[in-house]
């Protein structure tokens, strides 16, 4: 049995990260900051990094949900060997100093290995490779604004959103039940978190809210120049201890590619549930990773993997990749 240590387990994607390892036969590690509750779970601090080592030690991958400024659990898989993924969006300038390291590492790290950024890398590869006459790639992460989410989480909307008093909008045609749709760009500078897939091409971020009623606050926000102002507490809701409380909402990650700003072609990764969705996606890279022997140093997604190795465990999960007739 392969085992695994889920760094972050005591917060609401990091539980659903280690449900979703034990119900695909793993065994699991629940690395916490608290003292620990249970026979698996691990005190896991990243701002103690000498607790690392210890929970470490004997299994076979680690992922970590947990941001922290340092990159302490991935310089520490680099430095002393294993495998890790991260399902945290990290920037190439958060990276960066990651794959610096690749001359002396001992360990492998691949870091956006979530749903969006993660499954949707590996789509705007297979579209780019079918289409490598494409300038531009459009992204749209699709959330619930009733879901509940923990403060990173919330944060992650909150903060690329601020960034500017006013946004660009456009209408993607989204799949049912979602339909075409006005989604509001964001995380502007951040390429979508492509990597390299990303350079001399115009990349678009863009957020949609599933609930009509918030995305249409968030559109009468933005049209007033406004977004700097948003509340924080509209991003975030706690969850009572020991309840899933995750969303189940349609999610539709899209993915397009395109020529001087006309669509050539598009996917969607479809599921119920944003954080369900990224939980079923790191045990498919787990897997995935575990099938094969990956080089050491921090590698992006699609450089590791293609969308095909992935789909079976996806869609025994129910996350769906569907191309999109444009």
């Amino acid at each position: 049995m392969r085992s695994v240590l889920v760094i972050g387990a005591r917060g609401v994607l990091g539980g659903l990260v280690a449900d979703a390892f034990e119900r695909a036969g793993w065994r699991v590690r629940r690395g916490a900051r608290g003292a620990p509750a249970g026979p698996h779970d691990v005190h896991v601090d990243l701002d103690e990094p000498q607790t690392l080592a210890p929970a470490l030690a004997g299994v076979d991958l680690a992922v970590t949900t947990v941001e922290h400024p340092g990159l302490v659990a991935e310089r520490h898989v680099l430095d002393y060997g294993g495998t890790l993924l991260s399902v945290v969006a990290l920037t190439r300038a958060q990276t960066r100093p990651l794959v610096a390291l690749a001359p002396q590492a001992r360990g492998t790290v691949i870091p956006n290995a979530g749903i969006m950024p993660g499954l949707t890398n590996l789509a705007a590869a297979a579209l780019l490779r079918a289409h490598p006459d494409a300038d531009g790639v459009e992204l749209v992460l699709t959330g619930s604004a009733s879901g509940t989410r923990g403060r990173a989480g919330g944060a992650f909307a909150y903060d690329n959103l601020r960034t500017r008093a006013r946004h660009r909008t456009t209408t993607v045609p989204l799949p049912p039940p979602l339909g075409p749709r006005t989604c509001i760009e964001f995380a502007e500078g951040c390429d979508g978190w492509l990597g390299a897939l990303a350079d001399g091409r115009d990349v678009r971020t863009h957020l949609l809210l599933v609930q009509r009623l918030q995305q249409r606050g968030l559109l009468a926000a933005n049209a007033l120049g406004a977004c700097r102002l948003l509340p924080r507490a509209q991003f975030a809701s706690a969850r009572p201890a020991g309840a899933d409380g995750a969303s189940r909402d349609p999610v539709a990650e899209w993915v397009a590619v395109t020529r001087a700003g006309r669509r050539l072609a598009a996917m969607t990764v479809e599921c119920a549930g944003d954080y369900r969705g990224t939980a079923s996606a790191a045990v498919a890279f787990a897997e995935a990773a575990a099938a094969r022997e990956l080089a050491p140093g921090c590698h992006e997604p699609q450089q590791c993997f293609e969308l095909a190795q992935l789909t079976p465990r996806l869609a025994a999960d129910g996350v769906r990749i569907v191309a999109q007739h444009l």
